[in-house]
């Protein structure tokens, strides 16, 4: 998913660019669902057998393509595991329990809003690829009514 409002065409080295990622509801309740059997899974898991490793859980996965000053394409891909839902609006925790505000177990409701809670980027596989000029056309076809360039 991308955000064509803060796309951005291009970055000198060492500088930093902010941009955003947007999904609609039905990506959203499709990761709810997901992080949600996997937060049951586990809780069985820590009953049943807690010396099993645990269960992973939704794969959030980055993608930006750049080209160098040779000209030479690359796809920069970094994977990294999402672990709950943050509600950025919640009641401080009354307990111990590190999942009292997080979701899933508490349901998302209509106006809530949350940020990504992700496992530790020494957990994160990061790749990057040299890629052929016709992929990077690919992608950007589907935008050309959208882009001046």
């Amino acid at each position: 998913m991308d955000f064509l409002p803060d796309f951005t065409k291009c970055i000198k080295v060492g500088e930093k660019s902010k941009a955003s990622v947007r999904f609609e509801t039905f990506e959203i309740n499709i990761l709810v669902e997901d992080l949600r059997i996997n937060y049951e899974k586990n809780i069985e898991r820590l009953r049943s057998n807690p010396c099993q490793p645990s269960y992973r859980g939704t794969v959030l996965v980055v993608e930006v393509y750049y080209r160098n000053v040779l000209g030479q394409w690359f796809k920069n891909t970094v994977r990294q595991e999402i672990s709950w839902l943050n509600n950025t609006h919640a009641e401080p925790r009354k307990t111990h329990n590190i999942n009292e505000n997080t979701i899933p177990p508490c349901p998302l409701e209509q106006n809530t809003e949350f940020e990504l809670q992700l496992v530790s980027p020494k957990l994160s596989v990061f790749a990057t690829d040299l890629i052929n000029v016709t992929e990077i056309e690919g992608k950007l076809e589907q935008y050309k009514r959208n882009l001046k360039y």
